[in-house]
């Protein structure tokens, strides 16, 4: 496990698959990343950074 808050929800630093939020992981990271579409293309309209 990376990380194991103790929750299923999955708009926080940990996924509920115990995994740590990452750009590009297609979850939403509440009040930090303002898109996450999952994949790793900067010309769409979510981008990568």
């Amino acid at each position: 496990e990376a990380c194991d808050d103790g929750n299923p929800d999955d708009a926080d630093a940990c996924l509920s698959s115990c995994v740590a939020a990452a750009c590009g992981d297609g979850f939403l990271y509440e009040g930090v990343e303002e898109c996450d579409d999952g994949n790793k293309l900067d010309d769409d309209l979510c981008s990568n950074a």
